[in-house]
């Protein structure tokens, strides 16, 4: 989801809901892919969906959508991948 900076753009626009597409514009990925990671982001309340295909931020997202919290994740995800091997 950061990669695809599906978090900064829920955020633009004051928020406005956004579809696959307008999220998936932003770094050229595939909607599918987009909705995919979306639904998961969902799932565990990083994001809303407002309707099918249809996402607004959260608290969460609002917080996600900063540099430091996106580098706090990453930084996780690398110390965690490298325990695991």
């Amino acid at each position: 989801a950061i990669d695809l900076k599906i978090f900064e753009t829920a955020m633009k626009d004051k928020g406005r809901p956004k579809t696959n597409d307008d999220l998936a514009a932003v770094t050229g990925a595939s909607p599918t892919l987009v909705n995919r990671v979306a639904r998961t982001c969902v799932s565990v309340n990083m994001l809303d969906e407002q309707g099918p295909g249809v996402y607004v931020p959260n608290e969460m997202t609002e917080l996600l959508s900063r540099p430091e919290y996106q580098d706090a994740i990453i930084h996780w995800q690398v110390i965690c991948l490298s325990f695991s091997l």
